[in-house]
This record gives C-alpha cells, structure tokens and sequence, in this order.
C-alpha cells in the first residue's frame, strides 16, 4: 500500500488578484489525495481583492502584517504548517496536475531533504525582449540545484525536519532569502537534489516589473554576501561591470538556448533589456551598500557612546 506523506504548500501573496485565482485552481486540481493536503496562503498585507478570491477556495488563509517581505509570511505558513513535507510555490506561477506528487517522489527516490523543481517561463504571444530576457536567464533550478547554490522558493519542496533544523527564513532581507535558507541547509549536510518532473509555470516578467525585480536583487546583496561569507569586493566588482555595455555572445548562446534563433533586431532588443537590467541591479547594489555602512557606521557609534556611559 502506497503511503503518501502530509503535505503544506505555503504561498505569499501580496496584491495577486490578477493570478492568484489561476494557481488556485492549479493546486485544487492536483493528482494527490486531498485528505493528505493542505493549501496555506499567507497575505502581506494586499490591498486589492487578492484576500476575498483566495476565501472562495478550500484554502486556510493568514496575514503577515507586521513585516512587509515574502519571507516573513512563509515564515507565518512554515508556523502553522503541519506537513512532513512542506511544498513552496509563488503567487503568480501555475503547478502541474503531479507537482506535488513527483516532488514528494523526488525527495524519496533521491533520499534528499529538499528538492527543487522546474520552473518554466510562460512567454506571451507578442513574444517582448524582456519576456524572452527573463526566460532565458532567471531561476534556472537545475544549474542552481547541480551547483550547490540553493534552490528558489518557486518551486520547492522541503522534509519538516530541515525547517526544524534550521529554523525560519530570514525575513530582513529583500531578495534572495531563499537562496540564503537552502545554502543553509546544505551547509548543515542536509541533501539538495532536482526534480524536473515537478514543474511550475511562471510568466514572464515584462519589462517594469523586470527592472523591479533587478534593483531589489541589487539592493540585497550586501546581506547575501555576509550571510553567505561571501566577498563583498566581489559584488561591488560585478556591478561596476554591469555597467559597461558588451556581453553579446554569452547572452546570444543563452537566449537562442532558450527560445531558439533570432534575427539581430529583435536580439539587439533583448541586449539592451539586458543592459538596462544590469544597470538597474548595480544601483541597486550600490544603494545597497550604501545603506549597509552607513548602519554598520551607526551601529558602531551607539556602541562606541554606549562604552563613554
């Protein structure tokens, strides 16, 4: 007889009523007995009708209102989950019919604590350079999975016994506090492995919210970096190159990769996305920097005036 472990998805939402209802309806759907199941969808503090869509579904809905940040209500889900498998996945992304069963599959033919899936970048009819830079060049699980760098929360699925482990996410951070948890976890001997079977749809960023999405990565690199025990020379170093325009070759092998040959117009359009990004993510870090020592420089005074008490 087949056993099939509890299951929590935990997704964050802030302001989804434009795609919340279609992952919704993903998850109601999934190939994977409901009694063994259990949907947790934590608002950020939404301010649109993303709260009233989600109370129409067989889903426990929470609120995160004392921290704005994504990691801050996972943390809020990761609370009240009672999964032995908790399963990851954002607001804006459609899962599979077997997502939830090929990633509880992963993790048991892999002897593996955490498992990150696939995610596939859905791109639109008209086809624009920051769909097609987005696609081709973000959450790519398998190479983060095969490296050791962590998996995103897009599509994770991770045993009870790690978030027992290691505890919450950080929830200080803007960007990359996933990255950050499962490094953790990794870094503590826990197993990390790839699932391509269980997959997420993911929309392509157009080109404002991809710019967003670029500074508030940018701006999180100081706290990665400490976190990590990583060179912060080492992120001041890229940004810098960010800004300096070039790249052609590696960004042409990796967009064609993707989304197959292009003639150079439309792929001069997709370089200057990429370009724009890159600026975009180093003032972003330098922004972040910036804020970083000037706490750091605060911190130390309050110290030093604290010693002169």
């Amino acid at each position: 007889m087949e056993v099939f472990p509890y299951v929590s998805v935990i997704v964050p939402v802030y302001n989804a009523e434009k795609t919340v209802s279609l992952l919704l309806d993903s998850l109601t759907h999934l190939k994977y007995p409901q009694s063994q199941l259990e949907l947790i969808f934590v608002d950020n503090g939404s301010t649109d009708e993303t709260r009233a869509i989600i109370a129409r579904y067989p889903a426990l809905l929470l609120e995160e209102t004392a921290v704005r940040s994504s990691y801050a209500a996972r943390n809020r889900g990761l609370a009240r989950a009672r999964g032995d498998v908790i399963a990851f996945t954002d607001a804006d992304c459609v899962v599979s019919p077997d997502w939830v069963m090929e990633g509880v599959k992963a993790l048991t033919e892999n002897k593996a604590d955490l498992v990150g899936g696939k995610v596939e970048f859905s791109i639109s009819p008209g086809r624009r350079a920051s769909e097609i830079f987005d696609a081709s060049s973000h959450m790519g699980s398998r190479e983060l999975v095969s490296s050791g760098n962590g998996a995103p929360t897009a599509n994770l699925f991770v045993c009870a016994s790690v978030v027992q482990n290691i505890g919450p996410f950080p929830n200080t951070v803007r960007s990359g506090g996933d990255m950050i948890w499962t490094r953790t976890a990794i870094s503590k001997g826990h197993v990390l492995a790839y699932a391509e079977n269980a997959v997420v749809q993911h929309p392509a960023r157009y080109f404002r919210e991809l710019l967003k999405k670029a500074f508030r990565v940018g701006t999180g690199a100081p706290q990665i970096a400490r976190r990590n025990k990583e060179s912060h020379f080492g992120y001041l170093q890229a940004a810098f190159r960010s800004l300096l325009p070039g790249g052609f070759r590696s960004l042409r092998r990796r967009v064609e990769g993707h989304v197959g040959r292009m003639e150079n117009g439309p792929f001069v359009r997709v370089w200057l996305v990429s370009y724009a990004y890159g600026i975009l993510w180093a003032g972003g870090v330098f922004l972040g920097y910036a804020r970083f020592v000037l706490l750091s420089k605060w911190r130390h005074t309050g110290m030093m005036a604290g010693d002169r008490q």
